[in-house]
C-alpha cells in the first residue's frame, strides 16, 4: 500500500508500492532526506 506522509507548509511525500518517492509542493527546510523520483509543484500565480 502507498504511504503518504506530511511534510509541513502543504508539502507531502508519497511512497509508492514500487519504492517511488514524489514530493507534493516542496518547502525548504528539513526532511526531504529522499531522492526524489517525481515532483510536484502546485498552485504558481505570476503577478504583473
Amino acid at each position: 500500500m502507498a504511504k503518504l506522509l506530511y511534510q509541513g507548509h502543504g508539502s507531502a511525500r508519497l511512497t509508492t508500492d514500487e519504492g517511488k518517492i514524489v514530493y507534493i509542493d516542496p518547502y525548504a527546510g528539513g526532511g526531504y532526506d529522499l531522492s526524489a523520483d517525481l515532483i510536484l509543484a502546485t498552485g504558481f500565480t505570476t503577478w504583473a
